[in-house]
């Protein structure tokens, strides 16, 4: 009896999820739309410069949110605070770091892509 009911779980666990025929077009234009192949002339490096700082954004806001925690902006503590987020919560120079090096890095690429859409001319309509 044990046996046949494990095979019953391991059939349950194993089985592919049922797609129903009003998910099915949904499904199929979102995967159709992700795998799209890029026009040649963006399958080049530089155009990724674009996403970098929107991806180092999203770290700012992720690292900001947690600094916000223990951050007290008042002009009598704020030092205080960050010398308690540095040396006593824990892994709180790390996040600061990770703060201010994603800071800098989205400052350079900002400036990268701005001289690549420059140099590229992609600021103008087509045609």
């Amino acid at each position: 009896m044990a046996e046949s009911s494990g095979r019953q779980i391991m059939a349950s666990v194993t089985q592919q999820p049922q797609v129903t025929a009003t998910e099915e077009p949904a499904r199929k234009s979102w995967i159709d739309s992700i795998q799209k192949d890029l026009p040649e002339h963006l399958d080049w490096w530089p155009y990724t410069l674009g996403a970098i700082p929107l991806t180092l954004f999203g770290l700012l806001v992720a690292t900001g949110l947690l600094l916000t925690f223990y951050y007290v902006p008042s002009p009598d503590k704020a030092y205080e605070s960050v010398e308690q987020i540095t040396h006593d919560v824990y892994l709180g120079w790390f996040v600061r770091g990770v703060h201010k090096f994603s800071v800098d890095l989205m400052i350079l690429f900002l400036l990268f892509h701005v001289i690549r859409v420059f140099l590229t001319r992609a600021y103008r309509t087509p045609g």
